[in-house]
């Protein structure tokens, strides 16, 4: 058992049957759920948003959003898949203009 502060998950990312928790401290957890299972935990947070199949990210913890990429605080490059990069940013935008 492990308790997770949701300030300190950066993202999430989805890996052969296991949801990859990474924390803000570089730590890694990896979990057996699906990325819909660990979603569902963290829908009632606005800070989060689930990136296609592959990502859950904090959207607080996010620099900068390009077409093909996700910069995060830590510096940390995500890719995406371009199809992926109208919604992100749509959220994004309205999760910064917001303060949600």
């Amino acid at each position: 058992m492990h308790k997770i502060l949701f300030a300190d998950l950066l993202y999430a990312e989805t890996e052969t049957h296991m949801q990859k928790i990474h924390l803000v401290d570089g730590y890694i957890l990896n979990v057996r759920m699906t990325s819909t299972d660990l979603y569902e935990k963290l829908v009632h947070d606005t800070r989060f948003f689930k990136c296609g199949s592959t990502y859950i990210l904090n959207l607080e913890k996010i620099k900068e959003v390009t077409v093909r990429t996700i910069l995060l605080d830590t510096n940390e490059e995500l890719h995406m898949l371009r199809r992926q990069y109208p919604a992100l940013l749509e959220r994004y935008t309205h999760y910064s203009v917001k303060g949600e």
